[in-house]
C-alpha cells in the first residue's frame, strides 16, 4: 500500500517526539535512568510526551528568526546574575526526568556528573547533512553548552539523541559548512555571529520516526508550500496495508500542532 502525507515543521517535530519516546534506549532511561531534555523547538513536544504537559518558562534557547540569528530573551536574562554572565556549566534550564518526575533548575554540570550509560541527553540541532551528521549553531566562543555535553558524554558514556526535522537538511557536509562561518570570523551577520559544531548523536528524522512507530517506509518527495505550509515536508509512505494505515493515522494525529512564538532579544 502507498500513501502521501504533508507535515508542517511543527507537525514533524511532534511526530518525531513520539518516536523518540518509543526508542529502546529512551524506554530504558525512563525505567531506570534519566532523560535530560535541552529546551528547543525540536524537543518541545517531547516534554509533553514524557510528562503530559507542554513546557512552560524557557522552552527554547537559540533561535533563527526572520531578521537573523538570535537568542531567547528569557534564557539570556536568566543567565545573568548581578550583571555577570553565568558560566555555561551553570545552565539550569534542561528538563531532567527521573522516576516519572520532571525537574528543572539543576545546574548543567550537576546533571551531567550524575549521568551514565543508562541515561540519554536529547538535543535539537540546526543542521543535517547528506552524510547523516548533525550540527548545532553556537553563539559562544567556547562552544556553548553543547561542547560541555559532548565532552561529558564521552567521559560518562551516555547517549545523545538528536530529533531532527528534515527541513534542517543542507546540501553540503557539515565539515565544509562549518569552515564558512565562526563567531570571530564573520564580517557581517544578520543577528548574532555563530559557529557550526558537528556533534556525535543518534539522529531521528521523520524517516526513522515512521519506521520506529509503524514499520512503514517514508520517502521525502517534496518540501515547502504556501498558506502556512512554508517549510512543510511531503512524505510518501509504503508498506503493508496495516503499516501504511497506521502511519497515515499517525500523521493525521499530529495535524494542527503548533509551536509558541519565541520571546527574543533585539538581535
Amino acid at each position: 500500500m502507498r500513501a502521501l502525507v504533508v507535515l508542517t515543521a511543527a507537525e514533524s517535530k511532534k511526530l518525531i517526539a513520539k518516536a523518540v519516546v518509543a526508542m529502546d534506549e529512551v524506554k530504558r532511561a525512563r525505567e531506570s535512568g534519566a532523560i535530560v531534555i535541552h529546551p528547543s523547538s525540536s524537543t518541545y513536544f517531547l516534554v509533553e510526551e514524557l510528562t503530559g504537559s507542554l513546557p512552560t518558562g524557557v522552552w527554547v534557547c537559540g533561535v533563527v528568526i526572520p531578521r537573523g540569528m538570535c537568542s531567547s530573551r528569557d534564557t539570556t536574562v536568566s543567565n545573568y546574575t548581578g550583571g555577570v554572565h553565568k558560566p555555561k556549566r551553570d545552565f539550569a534550564h534542561a528538563f531532567v526526568i527521573r522516576d516519572g518526575k520532571a525537574e528543572r533548575g539543576i545546574p548543567l554540570h550537576t546533571v551531567l556528573d550524575s549521568m551514565g550509560p543508562d541515561d540519554v541527553y536529547v538535543k535539537g540541532c540546526n543542521t543535517l547533512d547528506p552524510e547523516g551528521n548533525v550540527g548545532v549553531l553556537v553563539g559562544d566562543r567556547t562552544g556553548g553548552t553543547i561542547a560541555i555535553v559532548v565532552g561529558a558524554a564521552k567521559r560518562r558514556g551516555f547517549k545523545i539523541i538528536a530529533p531532527t526535522h528534515l527541513g534542517k537538511l543542507i546540501p553540503v557536509p557539515i565539515r565544509d559548512a562549518a569552515d564558512q562561518i565562526g563567531v570571530t570570523r564573520l564580517d557581517k551577520v544578520m543577528g548574532k555571529p555563530v559557529s557550526l559544531m558537528r556533534i556525535p548523536a543518534t539522529v531521528v528524522t521523520e524517516i526513522e520516526a515512521v519506521k520506529i512507530l509503524t514499520g512503514a517506509e517514508a520517502v521525502p518527495v517534496a518540501s515547502g508550500g504556501l498558506g502556512g505550509a512554508e517549510g512543510a515536508l511531503s512524505l510518501a509512505l509504503s508498506g503493508t496495508t496495516a503499516q501504511v494505515e497506521q502511519a497515515y493515522a499517525l500523521a493525521e494525529s499530529v495535524k494542527g500542532a503548533q509551536l509558541p512564538s519565541p520571546y527574543v532579544l533585539d538581535c
